[in-house]
């Protein structure tokens, strides 16, 4: 028969093995983003979230109590950027333009400029985008937002 406790491994807790490897926050200014269809946006973006990341919940009735369990569908969170607008309106006016396309056309026309082209060349209805997160290592990751 064999000794219980040769079965058993012992870990140390405390509040030295739970600390982190790396106790860096992240800059808020430790970003680049570029949009391949408004060129002009890149140089001026000063500031954009994470976005948030969730799970919805299912509601399990019981007799008792309506029990919620975790949900089957991640959803993420809007992605909000702001950016400073130059002098001459060039990376304004190109969203402006390019929301305007989309979501209040003046004619077919104008609507058919950016739904019957290419998604790759970053001129249709979407765009392909990325974000370039910075660390002391720079650059840490790129996150790419495809069409």
């Amino acid at each position: 028969m064999s000794d219980i406790t040769s079965q058993i491994t012992i870990t140390e807790s405390g509040a030295l093995s739970t600390q982190p490897q790396n106790a860096n926050f992240l800059s808020p200014l430790g970003f680049r983003f570029s949009l391949k269809r408004s060129p002009n946006l890149n140089f001026f973006v000063t500031d954009i979230n994470i976005p948030s990341f969730d799970i919805g919940v299912a509601n399990m009735p019981s007799p008792f109590r309506t029990i919620q369990v975790p949900g089957d569908k991640p959803t993420f969170g809007d992605l909000a950027i702001t950016f400073k607008v130059d002098e001459n309106l060039q990376n304004y006016l190109e969203i402006y333009a390019w929301i305007a396309k989309i979501g209040f056309p003046e004619s077919f026309e104008q609507y058919a400029s950016v739904k019957n082209v290419s998604s790759s060349s970053g001129q249709g209805a979407v765009s392909d985008g990325t974000l370039t997160v910075l660390n002391s290592a720079f650059p840490y990751s790129s996150i790419g937002m495809n069409s």
